[in-house]
């Protein structure tokens, strides 16, 4: 069929067909195949990097969407990582020894060239301090990378080294921040299902107050319409919209935590939307809950699941606002030492899954019986998947099209329920082709075709075959 997964477009199955390949025009025995792919309605997580994408949602700040750290600590790991892939390991390594020489040499001197009194204007030293401080790491970041015969300098195992536990380091200090050090906002857990869901866990009492003190208010990433720019709304339903919406308890109880776990694999669907369902609050005779009446209060507050856009969008904006530490963090260390690339968090999704060539996954033929190839036992859900994902979306824009009058609000929500109940099982799905060990429903592993990472390693376990 056209389009499907034996497209003659692919290449030849088999050599018993003897007409030409339409793409090369060469017969089986010289026709190398050629790959297609399938184009996705919706963004899935890539499964291969979807444990760094977790780490990039932890450890930047929901409100502001940049790093916690503040922009003097992430200068500094910017001009270590700078300084490093240029192949000035030894400058790296002294910077914070001559971060200190620097302040405490133009510390007390002022812009006019005149010592400060300390008794007086402490405040113009921190200034003058945080100024001298810029001006170094500015004059660190503008290095050039050492050459040799006029070609870039390979780094050598040490400095690998050095750059992993770097990265280690700024990702152990942006995990310290228990607040935001730009906006002081507090950013509410980010937890994962099964590598197929991400969700927020909601924040605690306490957190919410300071929050509120603070006038901060954390809005979707998806309803941005322009970079920090707040739309009156969206068109697709945020399923944590209401994230700050949540009521405040009294002050005299204590702040609690989520009940919710890592390892939690149920949810209902109404969470995943944000509707909340909150069970009356019983008091007792002194006016205040008791400890098991505050569990219960707490569970009715469920996690809200961030669909794929959402996620996207989260880590677009802050890719766009911190390229230059992305890039160096999670992106590739050798390519392009230097660039910021502002599109490298597409490394996070994929919305085109490869398909290999037709002579690579022929049909198996037993007498009169023709079986497919079990490797099309995923590219087959995927493509029913995708399909039907696709209908549920045009159903809603048309019912957004109609407008709020013709009364398809309650249809809406279903199809909307309906729609992410299927992205999650094609997520579930692309997450099986690329690894069938992540298949939830498997069961004994010779009953799961073999994903792709299976293929390249030939073994069950840890035998290979």
């Amino acid at each position: 069929m056209p389009h499907g997964l034996y497209d003659p477009l692919l290449g030849p199955t088999d050599s018993k067909n003897t007409s030409p390949c339409p793409t090369c025009g060469n017969l089986y025995l010289n026709c190398p195949g050629h790959a297609g792919h399938v184009e996705l309605c919706a963004p899935v997580y890539q499964p291969l990097t979807f444990p760094k994408l977790l780490i990039l949602l932890r450890i930047k700040c929901l409100a502001c969407h940049r790093f916690r750290l503040d922009k003097i600590q992430s200068k500094i790991f910017a001009a270590k990582f700078h300084l490093i892939d240029c192949g000035r390991i030894q400058e790296a390594l002294e910077l914070d020894d001559n971060l200190s020489s620097v302040v405490s040499n133009d510390a007390n001197i002022g812009p006019d060239g005149k010592s400060i009194d300390i008794k007086v204007k402490k405040k113009d030293m921190l200034v003058n301090a945080g100024r001298s401080i810029t001006l170094f790491l500015d004059k660190k970041l503008a290095s050039t990378p050492m050459t040799m015969n006029n070609k870039p300098v390979t780094l050598t195992s040490h400095e690998r080294s050095v750059r992993r536990q770097l990265v280690k380091d700024f990702l152990s200090a942006c995990g310290a921040c228990k607040k935001c050090n730009n906006c002081r906002a507090h950013s509410p857990r980010i937890r994962h299902d099964n590598y197929n869901k991400v969700f927020q866990s909601p924040l605690s009492d306490k957190m919410h107050k300071l929050n509120t003190a603070e006038n901060i208010k954390i809005i979707p990433a998806s309803a941005f319409s322009e970079l920090g720019t707040y739309p009156s709304g969206s068109g697709w339903a945020s399923d944590d919209s209401d994230m700050e919406d949540d009521e405040i308890e009294e002050d005299n109880e204590p702040a609690g935590t989520s009940t919710m776990s890592d390892n939690e694999d149920e949810y209902d669907e109404s969470a995943m939307l944000g509707h909340k369902t909150r069970e009356s609050t019983v008091l007792t005779s002194s006016g205040k809950l008791t400890a098991q009446q505050r569990t219960a209060e707490k569970a009715s507050k469920p996690d809200k699941f961030m669909h794929a856009l959402e996620v996207e969008a989260q880590a677009q904006i802050t890719w766009q606002f911190e390229s230059f530490l992305c890039t160096k963090v999670f992106g590739n260390a050798h390519a392009q030492r230097g660039v910021k690339d502002e599109k490298g968090y597409g490394i996070f999704f994929m919305r085109a899954i490869p398909v290999p060539p037709s002579r690579f996954r022929p049909p198996m033929v037993m007498g009169t019986m023709t079986v497919e190839h079990a490797q099309n036992h995923y590219l087959n859900k995927v493509l029913e998947l995708n399909d039907r994902l696709r209908v549920n979306f045009a159903t809603v824009q048309a019912i957004d099209s109609e407008g709020a009058d013709s009364g398809k609000t309650d249809d809406k929500d279903n199809i909307q329920a309906r729609a992410i109940s299927t992205w999650i099982d094609l997520q579930t799905t692309v997450n099986c082709y690329i690894d069938s060990s992540k298949d939830p429903s498997g069961g004994a592993a010779q009953n799961v075709p073999n994903g792709i990472r299976q293929l390249l390693e030939k073994k069950e376990g840890m035998f290979r075959k």
